[in-house]
C-alpha cells in the first residue's frame, strides 16, 4: 500500500484499519506527505518495488538437534496450526527479516559435547520471466508513423526450495558468548520484541523500562565477570577502573560496582568489541518515534511500526541512530561516524546526516565563507556520495534535504542530535548515569 496523506484533514487516512491486512499478507506500507513536492520519492519507490524479486506462499520449516526447539516467532508470519515446525510466510522480499527464539528441551542444555545442528528449509513461489515474444503494435507521434516490434515478456509462477544446514558453536564461557554477539541482530530483535509488546497492549513506558532493565542486566553481567578482550580496549577499561578496583580480584564483588563511576560501567560493556555501541543504540531506541510517538499522527505511527518490523538489521540501526559525517568542502570528508550531539557540529563546512528514510545536508557559515554552492553540483564527490546512498536503498529512496544552518529546514537536523536532552527525553549522559545506578543496585 502506497498512501498519500491529506495534510488539510486532521482525520488522517485510517491506516490503523489496514495495518492488519499489511501484516497478514507480509506486505509493505509506505506513507508520503505529498506528491507535489519535488523531493517526493514515490515514483522511485514504486519502481524499486516492482523491480525487486518477491516470494509468495512461503513455508519455512525449522529443524534442529533434539536438545533445543523453536520458541516464539517474530515478524510478519505465523505458525502452521497443524505442524509446529512449519512457519507460514505469506510473502517476503530479500530485505525482510524474521527472528526466532529458541529454548532448551531439558535442563541438560547442550550436554552431549557435539555441535548442535540447525536446518532451515524455505519453500516459496515467485514470478520469473520465461521468454520474450515480439508483437507488432502501432505507435503514432507528431513526426512520423511507424510500426514497432514490442517485446512482451511472459511470466510464470515457479516454485523454489532452499535448504540451509549449519552446525552451531556453543559458548562455554561468557567471553565466548560476547565474542559471538552481533549488535545489529541484537538491536533488531529487541526492536521487534518492543513492537510486539506495544501492539499486545503493553504501556510504552513499560516497554522503555524493559529495555533499560535489559541493559542494566547486561552491564551487571559484564562488570561482574570482568571478561575483557585483549588489546587497546581492555587497557582503556583497566585505566578507568585501576584506581578503584583491587588489582587481583576476579570476579568483581558488588562493593566494587558501588565505587566505579558511570563511564567505568559502560566501558565494561564497550570493552567487548561485539557489544560496542549497544548502550548508545538502546538509548536511541528508547528515544525513537516508535516508542515515543507523542504528537506523531496515527498514520505515521502505523507506517513506522510496519516498516521497522521486518527491516534488515543494518538499516534498522541506521534509522534508530543516524550516521553523521563532516565534509571540509565538496571534495574532502573530514570525519565519519560522529556522535549525535551539538559539539560534533563545529568547524567543518558541511554535515551530512543519514537517517535511512531522509538525508539532511547542512551548510554551515563556513560553507558560505568558502562560497560553496547550494545545492552542490551534480559532478561533485559530495553529490555522488548522496546518489550512492539513494541507490543502495532497496526498499525506499531517502528524501534529500539541503539546509542552511539556522533555517527552518535545519530544525529536523537539530532534532536528530538525539544525545542532547530535548522534548523526547533525557540526554545520553543522564541515561548512562541511570544505567550505572541500576547496575550498582542490581549487584548490591
Amino acid at each position: 500500500i502506497y498512501a498519500i496523506s491529506d495534510q488539510s484533514s486532521s482525520a488522517g487516512l485510517g491506516l490503523d484499519y489496514v495495518k492488519k491486512l499489511v501484516l497478514a499478507t507480509n506486505g509493505t506500507l509506505m506513507l508520503y506527505n505529498s506528491t507535489k513536492r519535488p523531493d517526493c520519492t514515490l515514483p522511485q519507490d514504486l519502481y524499486k518495488r516492482l523491480k525487486a524479486a518477491h516470494a509468495f506462499r512461503g513455508l519455512l520449516r525449522v529443524r534442529m538437534s533434539p536438545e533445543f526447539t523453536p520458541g516464539r516467532v517474530f515478524g510478519q508470519l505465523s505458525r502452521d496450526p497443524a505442524y509446529d515446525e512449519i512457519i507460514r510466510v505469506p510473502g517476503c522480499s530479500q530485505e525482510q527479516t524474521i527472528a526466532l527464539d529458541f529454548q532448551f528441551t531439558s535442563t541438560w542444555g547442550f550436554g552431549s559435547g557435539q555441535k548442535p545442528v540447525l536446518q532451515m528449509a524455505f519453500e516459496y513461489s515467485r514470478l520469473e520471466p520465461t521468454r520474450a515474444v515480439s508483437s507488432p503494435e502501432q505507435h503514432t507521434n507528431d513526426h512520423d508513423k511507424k510500426t514497432n516490434n514490442i517485446d512482451a515478456i511472459q511470466m510464470e509462477m515457479v516454485c523454489r526450495l532452499r535448504v540451509v544446514t549449519v552446525r552451531v558453536s556453543v559458548a562455554r564461557s561468557p567471553a565466548e558468548l560476547y565474542r559471538s554477539a552481533d549488535k545489529y541482530a541484537i538491536i533488531s530483535h529487541l526492536t521487534t520484541q518492543a513492537l510486539h509488546l506495544s501492539e499486545a497492549g503493553s504501556d510504552l513506558h513499560d516497554v522503555q523500562d524493559m529495555l533499560r532493565d535489559w541493559l542494566v542486566r547486561l552491564g551487571a553481567c559484564c562488570f561482574e565477570r570482568g571478561e575483557s578482550e585483549s588489546g587497546e580496549r581492555e587497557r582503556a577499561a583497566r585505566r578507568v577502573l585501576k584506581d578503584v578496583l583491587p588489582a587481583k580480584k576476579s570476579p568483581r564483588s558488588p562493593s566494587d560496582a558501588k565505587q566505579v563511576g558511570s563511564d567505568g560501567i559502560i566501558e565494561c560493556i564497550n570493552s567487548k568489541p561485539t557489544l560496542q555501541d549497544i548502550p548508545r543504540l538502546i538509548f536511541a531506541l528508547r528515544k525513537s518515534s516508535i516508542l515515543r510517538p507523542d504528537g506523531l499522527p496515527i498514520d505515521a505511527q502505523v507506517y513506522l511500526q510496519c516498516l521497522y518490523r521486518t527491516m534488515e538489521p543494518e538499516l534498522l540501526v541506521r534509522g534508530i541512530y543516524p550516521t553523521l559525517s563532516a565534509w571540509k568542502d565538496l571534495q574532502n570528508v573530514s570525519a565519519n561516524g560522529l556522535l549525535l550531539e551539538k559539539k560534533s557540529v563545529r568547524n567543518d563546512a558541511i554535515y551530512v546526516l543519514d537517517a535511512f528514510s531522509a538525508v539532511i545536508v547542512l551548510y554551515t557559515n563556513e560553507a558560505f565563507n568558502q562560497s560553496i554552492p547550494l545545492p552542490p553540483p551534480h559532478n561533485s564527490p559530495l553529490r555522488k556520495a548522496i546518489k550512492k546512498l539513494k541507490k543502495e536503498r532497496n526498499l525506499l529512496s531517502p528524501r534529500v534535504t539541503y539546509a542552511r544552518i539556522g533555517s527552518p529546514e535545519a530544525a529536523y537536523f537539530e532534532c536528530q542530535l538525539i544525545e542532547e536532552a530535548n522534548a523526547a527525553g533525557v540526554g545520553y549522559s543522564e541515561f548512562v548515569a541511570a544505567i550505572a545506578k541500576g547496575v550498582r543496585a542490581t549487584m548490591s
